[in-house]
């Protein structure tokens, strides 16, 4: 999603509003739950290489390089 898809998204809502994520990826559920909660954090911009380590795992390769972009990343945590 690019940054002005996600604003359009957002400013259909009141902006006092509370922003959570959530997953349903069971790579991080914890044992016999459907979904897990992830509190949005905060907002930043790293520079880096999108890629997938050897199980195919996505990741990012921080620093600059030729095929380096930069990126809005929202830190979220579970612990909230």
């Amino acid at each position: 999603m690019k940054v002005k898809e996600l604003m359009g998204a957002l400013a259909k809502y009141d902006p006092d509003l509370e922003v959570i994520c959530y997953s349903e990826g069971e790579q991080i559920l914890p044992p016999r739950h459907l979904f897990r909660l992830l509190d949005l954090d905060g907002v930043d911009i790293v520079e880096g290489e999108r890629q997938r380590d050897d199980n195919g795992v996505p990741g990012l390769k921080i620093g600059k390089s030729n095929a380096a972009m930069k990126h809005v990343v929202l830190n979220v945590t579970t612990d909230f």
